[in-house]
Protein backbone atom coordinates (compact mmCIF):
# COMPACT_ATOMS: atom_id res chain seq x y z
CA UNK A 1 0.00 0.00 0.00
CA UNK A 2 1.37 3.39 -0.76
CA UNK A 3 2.37 5.44 1.76
CA UNK A 4 0.32 8.92 2.15
CA UNK A 5 2.83 11.71 3.81
CA UNK A 6 1.63 14.69 5.47
CA UNK A 7 3.31 17.33 4.15
CA UNK A 8 3.60 19.73 6.72
CA UNK A 9 3.63 17.18 9.53
CA UNK A 10 5.76 14.41 7.85
CA UNK A 11 3.27 12.20 9.55
CA UNK A 12 2.20 9.05 7.73
CA UNK A 13 -1.58 9.70 7.30
CA UNK A 14 -2.15 5.73 6.70
CA UNK A 15 -3.70 4.93 10.18
CA UNK A 16 -3.58 1.77 11.99
CA UNK A 17 -7.66 1.96 13.15
CA UNK A 18 -10.32 4.16 11.80
CA UNK A 19 -12.70 4.83 15.16
CA UNK A 20 -16.54 5.86 15.00
CA UNK A 21 -18.16 7.36 17.58
CA UNK A 22 -20.97 4.93 18.06
CA UNK A 23 -23.66 7.81 18.91
CA UNK A 24 -22.51 10.07 15.95
CA UNK A 25 -25.46 10.66 13.70
CA UNK A 26 -22.35 10.40 10.55
CA UNK A 27 -19.37 8.60 10.50
CA UNK A 28 -16.17 10.91 11.23
CA UNK A 29 -13.60 8.62 11.73
CA UNK A 30 -11.09 9.31 14.92
CA UNK A 31 -7.87 8.07 13.65
CA UNK A 32 -5.16 6.01 15.83
CA UNK A 33 -1.63 5.33 14.66
CA UNK A 34 2.44 5.83 14.64
CA UNK A 35 4.73 6.87 12.11
CA UNK A 36 8.94 5.69 13.32
CA UNK A 37 11.72 7.75 11.34
CA UNK A 38 14.51 5.53 12.51
CA UNK A 39 16.71 7.04 10.52
CA UNK A 40 16.71 10.15 11.95
CA UNK A 41 17.05 8.73 15.22
CA UNK A 42 13.64 9.63 16.31
CA UNK A 43 9.97 8.14 17.09
CA UNK A 44 7.04 10.18 16.41
CA UNK A 45 3.27 9.42 17.77
CA UNK A 46 0.30 9.75 15.78
CA UNK A 47 -2.80 9.41 18.16
CA UNK A 48 -6.21 10.98 17.83
CA UNK A 49 -8.13 13.57 15.41
CA UNK A 50 -10.38 14.01 13.23
CA UNK A 51 -8.13 14.89 10.46
CA UNK A 52 -4.46 13.83 9.98
CA UNK A 53 -2.96 17.46 10.13
CA UNK A 54 -5.86 19.29 11.61
CA UNK A 55 -5.13 22.23 14.66
CA UNK A 56 -5.86 19.50 17.29
CA UNK A 57 -3.90 17.06 15.85
CA UNK A 58 -0.71 19.34 15.39
CA UNK A 59 -1.40 20.53 18.93
CA UNK A 60 -1.40 17.14 21.12
CA UNK A 61 -0.28 14.43 18.92
CA UNK A 62 3.68 15.66 17.89
CA UNK A 63 6.01 13.93 20.82
CA UNK A 64 9.99 13.61 19.85
CA UNK A 65 11.94 10.97 22.08
CA UNK A 66 15.41 9.48 21.69
CA UNK A 67 15.31 6.72 19.61
CA UNK A 68 18.28 5.13 21.61
CA UNK A 69 16.21 4.83 24.86
CA UNK A 70 13.72 2.52 23.05
CA UNK A 71 16.86 0.63 21.05
CA UNK A 72 18.05 -2.72 21.97
CA UNK A 73 21.69 -3.33 22.16
CA UNK A 74 22.00 -3.91 18.67
CA UNK A 75 20.32 -0.58 18.02
CA UNK A 76 17.19 -1.80 16.75
CA UNK A 77 13.39 -1.00 17.81
CA UNK A 78 11.06 -3.55 17.99
CA UNK A 79 7.18 -3.17 16.87
CA UNK A 80 6.50 -4.42 20.79
CA UNK A 81 8.76 -1.99 21.93
CA UNK A 82 7.49 0.82 19.66
CA UNK A 83 4.04 0.10 20.27
CA UNK A 84 4.25 -0.13 23.86
CA UNK A 85 6.31 3.60 23.97
CA UNK A 86 3.07 5.14 21.84
CA UNK A 87 0.37 3.50 24.41
CA UNK A 88 2.44 5.14 27.19
CA UNK A 89 2.64 8.50 25.41
CA UNK A 90 -1.41 8.68 24.92
CA UNK A 91 -1.88 7.55 28.56
CA UNK A 92 -0.32 10.93 29.25
CA UNK A 93 -2.76 12.88 26.93
CA UNK A 94 -5.39 15.28 28.23
CA UNK A 95 -8.93 13.41 28.37
CA UNK A 96 -10.91 13.59 25.46
CA UNK A 97 -14.44 12.80 25.08
CA UNK A 98 -16.53 13.16 22.37
CA UNK A 99 -18.46 15.67 21.69
CA UNK A 100 -21.28 13.02 20.70
CA UNK A 101 -21.38 11.21 24.02
CA UNK A 102 -24.52 11.35 25.62
CA UNK A 103 -25.51 13.13 28.88
CA UNK A 104 -28.09 12.14 31.39
CA UNK A 105 -31.01 14.28 29.78
CA UNK A 106 -30.15 12.58 26.63
CA UNK A 107 -28.18 15.99 24.86
CA UNK A 108 -24.98 15.92 23.63
CA UNK A 109 -22.20 17.27 25.45
CA UNK A 110 -21.62 19.90 22.63
CA UNK A 111 -25.49 20.75 22.88
CA UNK A 112 -24.88 21.14 26.59
CA UNK A 113 -21.76 22.98 26.66
CA UNK A 114 -22.25 25.41 23.85
CA UNK A 115 -26.52 26.29 25.51
CA UNK A 116 -24.42 26.44 29.56
CA UNK A 117 -22.61 29.22 28.12
CA UNK A 118 -24.74 30.97 25.95
CA UNK A 119 -28.95 30.76 26.48
CA UNK A 120 -30.01 32.68 23.59
CA UNK A 121 -30.36 31.58 19.74
CA UNK A 122 -27.30 30.89 17.81
CA UNK A 123 -27.65 33.90 15.29
CA UNK A 124 -28.90 37.27 16.64
CA UNK A 125 -28.96 40.99 14.66
CA UNK A 126 -28.75 44.19 17.54
CA UNK A 127 -31.05 47.14 15.60
CA UNK A 128 -31.50 50.32 16.31
CA UNK A 129 -30.37 54.23 16.15
CA UNK A 130 -26.48 55.17 16.16
CA UNK A 131 -25.26 55.74 19.78
CA UNK A 132 -27.22 52.89 21.36
CA UNK A 133 -23.88 50.22 22.31
CA UNK A 134 -24.81 47.37 19.55
CA UNK A 135 -21.41 46.59 19.00
CA UNK A 136 -20.26 47.24 23.21
CA UNK A 137 -23.49 45.27 23.77
CA UNK A 138 -21.81 42.22 21.55
CA UNK A 139 -18.59 42.78 23.17
CA UNK A 140 -19.37 42.17 26.80
CA UNK A 141 -20.97 39.03 25.41
CA UNK A 142 -17.73 38.07 24.07
CA UNK A 143 -15.65 39.26 27.06
CA UNK A 144 -18.04 36.67 29.50
CA UNK A 145 -17.66 33.96 27.04
CA UNK A 146 -13.49 34.49 27.18
CA UNK A 147 -13.63 34.78 31.11
CA UNK A 148 -15.99 32.14 31.87
CA UNK A 149 -14.09 29.78 29.56
CA UNK A 150 -10.75 31.25 30.61
CA UNK A 151 -10.00 31.33 26.75
CA UNK A 152 -7.95 33.81 24.48
CA UNK A 153 -8.95 36.51 21.76
CA UNK A 154 -8.30 33.47 19.08
CA UNK A 155 -12.44 32.27 19.52
CA UNK A 156 -13.93 35.07 17.79
CA UNK A 157 -13.81 37.11 14.36
CA UNK A 158 -14.62 40.68 14.20
CA UNK A 159 -15.82 42.25 11.01
CA UNK A 160 -17.68 45.05 8.83
CA UNK A 161 -19.59 44.43 6.22
CA UNK A 162 -19.50 47.49 3.37
CA UNK A 163 -20.74 47.33 -0.61
CA UNK A 164 -17.39 46.05 -1.26
CA UNK A 165 -17.23 43.39 0.69
CA UNK A 166 -18.24 39.85 -0.90
CA UNK A 167 -17.95 36.30 -0.59
CA UNK A 168 -14.90 35.56 -1.47
CA UNK A 169 -13.56 37.76 1.80
CA UNK A 170 -16.14 36.03 3.66
CA UNK A 171 -16.49 32.54 2.74
CA UNK A 172 -13.50 31.34 0.29
CA UNK A 173 -12.39 32.78 -3.06
CA UNK A 174 -9.37 32.54 -5.71
CA UNK A 175 -6.62 34.79 -4.58
CA UNK A 176 -3.17 36.08 -5.75
CA UNK A 177 0.02 34.99 -4.00
CA UNK A 178 3.86 34.84 -4.34
CA UNK A 179 5.42 31.70 -4.12
CA UNK A 180 9.16 31.47 -2.90
CA UNK A 181 10.54 31.80 -6.20
CA UNK A 182 8.95 35.17 -6.42
CA UNK A 183 6.37 34.27 -9.37
CA UNK A 184 2.74 35.31 -8.91
CA UNK A 185 -0.17 32.14 -8.77
CA UNK A 186 -3.46 32.02 -8.09
CA UNK A 187 -4.91 29.70 -5.34
CA UNK A 188 -7.98 28.87 -3.63
CA UNK A 189 -8.38 31.02 0.15
CA UNK A 190 -10.42 30.13 3.07
CA UNK A 191 -12.44 33.60 4.01
CA UNK A 192 -12.66 34.53 7.80
CA UNK A 193 -15.99 32.82 8.06
CA UNK A 194 -14.64 29.24 6.63
CA UNK A 195 -11.40 29.81 8.96
CA UNK A 196 -13.67 30.37 12.32
CA UNK A 197 -15.73 27.24 11.71
CA UNK A 198 -13.14 25.12 10.45
CA UNK A 199 -11.50 26.42 14.18
CA UNK A 200 -15.11 25.49 16.14
CA UNK A 201 -14.90 22.41 14.36
CA UNK A 202 -11.46 21.17 16.15
CA UNK A 203 -12.90 22.33 19.45
CA UNK A 204 -16.96 21.51 19.52
CA UNK A 205 -17.17 22.06 23.38
CA UNK A 206 -16.66 26.09 23.01
CA UNK A 207 -18.42 28.54 21.37
CA UNK A 208 -16.95 30.66 18.65
CA UNK A 209 -18.19 33.95 17.83
CA UNK A 210 -18.56 35.84 14.11
CA UNK A 211 -19.35 39.51 14.65
CA UNK A 212 -20.44 41.33 11.46
CA UNK A 213 -21.02 45.29 12.26
CA UNK A 214 -23.17 47.10 9.81
CA UNK A 215 -24.24 43.89 8.60
CA UNK A 216 -26.88 46.20 6.81
CA UNK A 217 -24.39 47.72 4.88
CA UNK A 218 -23.12 44.80 2.59
CA UNK A 219 -25.00 42.68 0.03
CA UNK A 220 -25.98 40.16 2.47
CA UNK A 221 -27.26 37.15 -0.17
CA UNK A 222 -24.30 37.54 -1.92
CA UNK A 223 -21.75 37.41 0.94
CA UNK A 224 -23.35 34.42 2.76
CA UNK A 225 -23.66 32.76 -1.00
CA UNK A 226 -25.39 29.27 -0.15
CA UNK A 227 -24.26 29.64 3.25
CA UNK A 228 -27.17 31.57 3.83
CA UNK A 229 -29.29 27.89 4.31
CA UNK A 230 -26.54 26.25 6.78
CA UNK A 231 -26.81 28.62 9.63
CA UNK A 232 -30.04 27.96 10.34
CA UNK A 233 -29.91 26.15 13.98
CA UNK A 234 -32.00 22.92 12.78
CA UNK A 235 -29.80 22.94 9.51
CA UNK A 236 -25.41 22.81 12.15
CA UNK A 237 -23.28 20.38 11.73
CA UNK A 238 -24.59 17.32 14.41
CA UNK A 239 -27.87 18.59 14.47
CA UNK A 240 -30.50 15.83 13.24
CA UNK A 241 -31.40 17.82 10.25
CA UNK A 242 -27.96 18.72 9.35
CA UNK A 243 -27.07 19.83 6.33
CA UNK A 244 -24.21 20.31 4.16
CA UNK A 245 -22.89 22.00 0.64
CA UNK A 246 -19.96 22.08 -1.69
CA UNK A 247 -18.04 24.77 -1.75
CA UNK A 248 -17.47 26.63 -5.24
CA UNK A 249 -14.02 27.68 -5.49
CA UNK A 250 -12.34 24.37 -3.58
CA UNK A 251 -15.20 22.01 -3.92
CA UNK A 252 -15.27 20.90 -0.36
CA UNK A 253 -18.10 19.49 1.86
CA UNK A 254 -18.92 22.39 3.95
CA UNK A 255 -21.38 22.58 6.89
CA UNK A 256 -21.49 25.27 9.50
CA UNK A 257 -20.85 23.63 13.27
CA UNK A 258 -23.14 23.74 16.35
CA UNK A 259 -20.87 25.79 18.21
CA UNK A 260 -20.46 28.73 15.80
CA UNK A 261 -22.93 31.65 17.02
CA UNK A 262 -23.25 34.91 14.49
CA UNK A 263 -24.03 38.10 15.97
CA UNK A 264 -24.81 41.14 13.65
CA UNK A 265 -25.21 44.72 14.01
CA UNK A 266 -27.39 47.63 12.34
CA UNK A 267 -28.59 51.27 12.38
CA UNK A 268 -32.10 51.65 11.11
CA UNK A 269 -30.96 55.25 10.29
CA UNK A 270 -29.17 54.11 7.41
CA UNK A 271 -31.72 51.14 6.18
CA UNK A 272 -34.86 50.44 7.16
CA UNK A 273 -35.91 47.08 8.67
CA UNK A 274 -38.57 46.38 6.63
CA UNK A 275 -35.49 46.02 3.54
CA UNK A 276 -33.64 42.71 4.96
CA UNK A 277 -33.95 39.92 3.00
CA UNK A 278 -36.49 37.89 4.02
CA UNK A 279 -34.36 34.91 4.36
CA UNK A 280 -31.64 36.47 6.70
CA UNK A 281 -34.67 37.87 8.98
CA UNK A 282 -36.33 34.21 9.24
CA UNK A 283 -32.90 32.62 10.25
CA UNK A 284 -32.14 35.56 12.87
CA UNK A 285 -33.63 36.82 15.72
CA UNK A 286 -33.77 40.50 15.64
CA UNK A 287 -32.83 42.53 19.42
CA UNK A 288 -33.73 46.43 19.44
CA UNK A 289 -31.34 48.36 21.31
CA UNK A 290 -33.03 52.03 22.14
CA UNK A 291 -31.57 54.70 23.13
CA UNK A 292 -31.35 54.74 27.16
CA UNK A 293 -31.29 57.96 28.49
CA UNK A 294 -31.33 56.28 32.21
CA UNK A 295 -27.60 55.26 32.02
CA UNK A 296 -27.04 59.20 32.18
CA UNK A 297 -29.05 59.53 34.87
CA UNK A 298 -26.04 60.75 37.35
CA UNK A 299 -24.55 62.84 34.62
CA UNK A 300 -24.59 66.85 35.10
CA UNK A 301 -21.86 69.17 33.28
CA UNK A 302 -21.74 72.26 35.28
CA UNK A 303 -23.16 75.45 33.92
CA UNK A 304 -23.43 79.02 34.60
CA UNK A 305 -23.93 78.63 38.06
CA UNK A 306 -23.13 75.46 40.52
CA UNK A 307 -27.21 75.81 41.50
CA UNK A 308 -27.96 74.69 37.95
CA UNK A 309 -26.41 72.15 35.96
CA UNK A 310 -27.16 70.80 32.79
CA UNK A 311 -29.11 67.92 32.88
CA UNK A 312 -27.51 65.09 30.10
CA UNK A 313 -30.13 62.84 30.53
CA UNK A 314 -33.18 65.74 30.63
CA UNK A 315 -31.39 67.06 27.45
CA UNK A 316 -31.23 63.92 25.19
CA UNK A 317 -34.92 62.15 26.56
CA UNK A 318 -36.65 65.72 24.97
CA UNK A 319 -34.39 65.91 21.98
CA UNK A 320 -35.84 62.08 21.25
CA UNK A 321 -39.15 63.04 21.63
CA UNK A 322 -39.50 65.46 19.41
CA UNK A 323 -37.30 63.25 16.83
CA UNK A 324 -40.15 60.81 17.32
CA UNK A 325 -42.55 63.63 16.70
CA UNK A 326 -40.68 65.39 13.77
CA UNK A 327 -39.06 61.89 12.15
CA UNK A 328 -39.65 58.55 13.60
CA UNK A 329 -37.80 56.40 16.15
CA UNK A 330 -35.01 54.80 14.27
CA UNK A 331 -33.65 58.17 13.65
CA UNK A 332 -33.06 59.18 17.49
CA UNK A 333 -29.86 59.68 18.96
CA UNK A 334 -28.43 57.04 21.44
CA UNK A 335 -27.25 58.00 24.74
CA UNK A 336 -23.64 56.74 23.98
CA UNK A 337 -22.68 60.04 22.54
CA UNK A 338 -22.77 61.44 25.80
CA UNK A 339 -21.24 58.51 28.05
CA UNK A 340 -17.39 59.54 27.43
CA UNK A 341 -18.79 62.54 29.22
CA UNK A 342 -18.71 60.34 32.72
CA UNK A 343 -14.94 59.85 31.89
CA UNK A 344 -13.85 63.21 32.43
CA UNK A 345 -13.83 65.62 35.39
CA UNK A 346 -16.45 67.82 35.65
CA UNK A 347 -14.32 71.15 35.10
CA UNK A 348 -13.69 68.91 32.03
CA UNK A 349 -17.03 67.86 30.74
CA UNK A 350 -18.71 71.37 29.56
CA UNK A 351 -16.09 72.25 26.74
CA UNK A 352 -16.63 68.37 25.88
CA UNK A 353 -19.75 68.39 25.50
CA UNK A 354 -19.71 71.43 23.18
CA UNK A 355 -17.80 69.85 20.98
CA UNK A 356 -19.81 66.58 21.19
CA UNK A 357 -22.59 69.26 20.55
CA UNK A 358 -21.05 70.64 17.33
CA UNK A 359 -19.03 67.81 15.91
CA UNK A 360 -21.83 65.26 16.38
CA UNK A 361 -25.11 65.88 17.13
CA UNK A 362 -25.92 69.06 15.06
CA UNK A 363 -24.26 67.64 12.13
CA UNK A 364 -26.42 64.58 12.48
CA UNK A 365 -29.52 66.61 13.13
CA UNK A 366 -28.37 68.78 10.05
CA UNK A 367 -28.34 65.27 7.63
CA UNK A 368 -31.55 63.84 8.89
CA UNK A 369 -33.72 67.16 8.12
CA UNK A 370 -31.45 68.18 5.01
CA UNK A 371 -34.34 69.71 3.06
CA UNK A 372 -36.00 71.75 6.23
CA UNK A 373 -33.33 72.70 8.72
CA UNK A 374 -36.16 74.19 10.54
CA UNK A 375 -37.07 71.23 11.90
CA UNK A 376 -33.24 70.63 13.68
CA UNK A 377 -33.72 73.80 15.46
CA UNK A 378 -37.25 72.65 16.84
CA UNK A 379 -35.34 69.62 17.62
CA UNK A 380 -33.03 71.56 19.71
CA UNK A 381 -35.66 73.68 21.26
CA UNK A 382 -34.17 76.40 19.50
CA UNK A 383 -38.01 77.87 18.49
CA UNK A 384 -38.66 77.97 22.07
CA UNK A 385 -35.65 80.13 23.43
CA UNK A 386 -35.99 84.08 23.70
CA UNK A 387 -32.87 84.82 24.14
CA UNK A 388 -30.86 84.11 20.15
CA UNK A 389 -27.72 83.67 21.57
CA UNK A 390 -29.22 80.53 22.92
CA UNK A 391 -29.98 79.27 19.83
CA UNK A 392 -27.89 77.08 17.97
CA UNK A 393 -29.23 77.20 14.56
CA UNK A 394 -30.72 80.82 13.94
CA UNK A 395 -33.66 80.69 11.45
CA UNK A 396 -34.37 83.80 9.33
CA UNK A 397 -32.97 85.69 6.90
CA UNK A 398 -31.13 89.27 7.66
CA UNK A 399 -31.41 92.39 5.15
CA UNK A 400 -28.28 91.48 3.18
CA UNK A 401 -29.89 88.32 2.68
CA UNK A 402 -33.19 89.93 1.25
CA UNK A 403 -31.46 92.56 -0.72
CA UNK A 404 -29.35 89.87 -2.52
CA UNK A 405 -32.46 87.74 -2.91
CA UNK A 406 -34.31 90.65 -4.11
CA UNK A 407 -31.92 91.22 -6.92
CA UNK A 408 -31.65 88.17 -8.17
CA UNK A 409 -35.04 88.13 -8.84
CA UNK A 410 -35.80 85.11 -6.46
CA UNK A 411 -38.31 85.20 -3.94
CA UNK A 412 -36.86 85.63 -0.14
CA UNK A 413 -36.87 82.42 2.20
CA UNK A 414 -35.77 81.48 5.90
CA UNK A 415 -32.05 80.66 6.25
CA UNK A 416 -30.67 78.55 9.00
CA UNK A 417 -27.30 79.11 10.37
CA UNK A 418 -25.14 77.19 13.09
CA UNK A 419 -24.42 80.04 16.25
CA UNK A 420 -20.96 79.52 17.44
CA UNK A 421 -21.91 81.62 20.36
CA UNK A 422 -24.62 79.12 21.75
CA UNK A 423 -21.91 76.39 21.86
CA UNK A 424 -20.18 77.91 24.46
CA UNK A 425 -23.73 79.03 26.63
CA UNK A 426 -24.48 76.30 29.36
CA UNK A 427 -28.04 77.78 28.98
CA UNK A 428 -28.63 77.21 25.24
CA UNK A 429 -28.26 73.48 26.69
CA UNK A 430 -30.37 73.91 29.61
CA UNK A 431 -32.84 75.30 26.81
CA UNK A 432 -33.17 72.30 25.10
CA UNK A 433 -35.63 70.79 27.78
CA UNK A 434 -36.17 73.95 30.25
CA UNK A 435 -37.71 77.57 28.41
CA UNK A 436 -36.31 79.28 31.38
CA UNK A 437 -33.40 77.98 31.28
CA UNK A 438 -33.03 80.13 28.03
CA UNK A 439 -34.13 82.90 29.46
CA UNK A 440 -31.36 85.65 29.42
CA UNK A 441 -30.55 88.96 29.62
CA UNK A 442 -30.41 89.69 25.85
CA UNK A 443 -33.89 89.35 24.27
CA UNK A 444 -34.08 89.06 20.31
Amino acid sequence: MPKRIDSETGFNTEPWIRLYPHVATDKVAYRLGVTANLNGRSVRAFTLGMLAASPRMKSVALEEVDASKLADASGNISMDTLVKWCCGAMTKLPAYTSPFEKTDDNTSLLQSATWKVMEQPLNVIYYGPPGTGKTHRVQGIIERMRKDGEREDDFYRFVTFHPSYAYEDFVEGIRPGVTENGQVDYSVKDGVFKELCNQARENPTQPYVMVIDEINRGNISSIFGELITLIEQSKREFMPGGLSVTLPYSQEKFSVPANVFIYGTMNTADRSLTLIDTALRRRFEFVEVSPDPALLDKLMVPGASKEKPINIRRMLEEMNRRLELLYDHDHTIGHAYFTELCKLREDMRFERLSRIMEKKIIPLLEEYFFDDLKKAAIVLGDNRKSDRDCRFLITGSTAEDREILDEAGRSVHATCKRNAKALNNPDAYIGIYETSGAEGQKKA
